[in-house]
């Protein structure tokens, strides 16, 4: 409601802008002076590709032996600084620049990762520049450099229906698949809705990225989705996240041998469990229930988010909130990954409903060294 006196201290102008203190995530060590990221739960930590760049820490942190905010940090988020910037030459003067760790810079880099901009070389020595950081929220320019696809189905789309074996690649980067059934269809109140008919038949519908994207540097994918229905036969499966290998048989079968690398979150039949896996061509750690379970309720979309760390190590996140953290998930970081939202069933007759409202797939393009 509107005010009927002068506002509370709390509304108050914030004097200091160029510092502001953030908790620390657990069992991290904070240095002064090193590049921070900010893990999906909000907790600072030394950056790494697959967090959120943060700024310059303005001191030492140690919360080695601490639970998540257990310590504050004081961060810079405003300001010049000397940073590294390995064969750093006036021409970079403007560059966009990326965190690659807690102490390193590069002209490429995740689009999460970015940290500003090369103001100037001046005198800072060799392989270092001064960069100026980013402003809150300000975003990279997508290209090769630093890439993402993000597609919430507000623009047209054309739907795919129940006309067969069909595929349509839209122009932002995204493919949409269907195989008999209701297909791929706009939501009304936003989003896309992939469903099953219910009737005795092989049926699949899906959503993916017409690009790939470099694991080694990190990779994130991100959806915001649910199952309104989720039949009710064992023959549904459903399967979002980061594949390696995807085919027209993975389609039919997320777990066909075409998919040498993954990182999925799943759902089986009609059990509203919310599972996890992941395979590095090597040890293939199967399904793993995260103990947090789907909501049919209409609308009820969960938040989801699979990183990939530049080593190939997985992190499983719903709701901004990690889960199965000590349980070892991995795919090969040499590898090259396209995001995807599935699902299938074999001859059944079960129905099923899946809506996605967003979908975000972030990280370097192929092309780039």
């Amino acid at each position: 409601m509107a005010l009927s006196a002068n506002a509370p201290q709390t509304m108050a102008r914030q004097v200091t802008t160029d510092r502001k203190i953030y908790p620390v995530g657990a069992a991290e060590h904070i240095y002064q002076n090193g590049l921070l990221g900010i893990d999906p739960a909000g907790h600072a930590k030394p950056f790494e590709p697959g967090d959120r760049f943060l700024g310059v820490a303005y001191e030492e942190a140690d919360n080695s032996a601490g639970a998540a905010a257990a310590i504050n940090v004081l961060v810079y988020v405003e300001g010049d600084f000397v940073m590294p910037l390995t064969g750093a030459l006036a021409v970079n003067t403007g560059d966009e620049v990326f965190a690659t760790s807690d102490n390193t810079l590069h002209t490429t880099g995740h689009p999460d990762a970015f940290a500003g901009h090369v103001l100037e070389i001046g005198d800072a020595g060799t392989n270092y520049c001064i960069v100026r950081l980013k402003k809150f929220g300000e975003q990279p320019v997508v290209g090769l450099h630093c890439n993402e696809v993000v597609y919430d189905f507000e623009r047209s789309f054309t739907p795919m229906g129940a006309a067969g074996d069909s595929t349509v690649v839209i122009n932002d980067g995204i493919i949409m698949c269907s195989l008999v059934g209701s297909g791929v269809t706009k939501r009304v109140g936003g989003g896309a809705t992939l469903a099953f008919d219910a009737i005795n038949e092989q049926a699949q519908a899906s959503v993916e990225t017409d690009e790939s994207f470099q694991g080694d540097k990190g990779l994130t994918f991100e959806a915001e989705l649910n199952l309104e229905n989720i039949g009710d036969n064992a023959a549904l499966d459903g399967v979002w996240g980061l594949v390696k290998g995807w085919s027209a048989n993975s389609r039919l079968d997320a777990d066909h041998g075409d998919v040498t690398d993954l990182a999925l979150f799943a759902m089986n039949g009609n059990s509203a469990n919310i599972m996890a896996e992941s395979d590095n061509n090597t040890t293939d750690t199967g399904q793993i229930d995260t103990t947090i379970d789907n909501v049919t309720d209409a609308g009820s979309w969960k938040k989801f988010k699979i990183i990939v760390r530049t080593t190939g190590v997985v992190e499983f996140w719903i709701d901004k909130a990690r889960v199965l953290s000590t349980t070892s998930f991995a795919v090969r970081g040499t590898q090259d990954f396209s995001g995807v939202v599935n699902i299938e069933k074999s001859p059944n007759d079960t129905a099923a409903t899946l809506t996605l409202r967003r979908m975000r797939v972030a990280g370097v393009g192929l092309l780039v060294a």
